[in-house]
């Protein structure tokens, strides 16, 4: 006996959805308990919650959800939910709390966490500007894979600022991000305009 395709469709949408219902219920039974890996499932149900996945989007349970991982020494949640407290997405803006998750995270070499902790360290907009630290941070990220914290330590580099003036440095650096960018070309973007210009920058010297 075949059953119609339409029907098919039907048992596969109600047992997929099934499914995901007693994944997200079984991870908040653990993550409340914090009984077993809670922080691991903490962290699962606040990624679930925070991009609308198999669950309704809900960024404050999403926040929830971090804090409790952050707490259970989940340093990838830290940064989760300092990147929450620093665009008040879920919670009430704190940037000084992004700024202690995001040295948490940091410790732990979550290489985005350092590239942000950084980039307040070079604005000076959230925390005394210290452009020594900054470019410590950016050199850790940079070296983790994050192209936009070697684009700006090459910033450094070329300008002097928390570092020797180095032109040679410079241009490595921004070598290093423009290749980073190029391998993932889903980041040239408008928003990745400056590190666009910086490869075109490096390519044509």
């Amino acid at each position: 006996m075949k059953l119609p395709s339409a029907l098919i469709i039907f048992y596969f949408v109600f047992l997929t959805s099934y499914c995901y219902a007693n994944t997200a219920t079984d991870l908040t039974d653990t993550c409340i308990k914090g009984v077993g890996n809670y922080a691991e499932a903490c962290y699962s149900l606040g990624e679930m919650y925070s991009k609308g996945k198999k669950v309704p989007q809900d960024f404050h349970k999403a926040a929830e959800s971090y804090s409790i991982s952050c707490k259970g020494f989940n340093e990838i949640a830290c940064y989760r939910l300092g990147t929450m407290y620093d665009t008040e997405i879920g919670v009430k803006k704190d940037h000084q709390l992004a700024a202690v998750l995001y040295f948490i995270a940091c410790n732990a070499n979550v290489s985005d966490a350092c590239y942000n902790l950084g980039f307040m360290y070079e604005s000076g907009n959230v925390i005394n500007q210290d452009y020594f630290k900054a470019a410590r941070l950016f050199s850790k990220a940079c070296n983790g894979g994050n192209e936009l914290a070697c684009d700006n330590l090459a910033s450094m580099y070329e300008k002097g600022q928390g570092v020797k003036q180095d032109y040679a440095k410079a241009k490595l650096l921004y070598r290093k991000a423009c290749n980073k960018i190029v391998n993932n070309f889903a980041l040239l973007t408008t928003s990745a305009g400056k590190q666009v210009n910086n490869c075109l920058l490096v390519v044509s010297h």
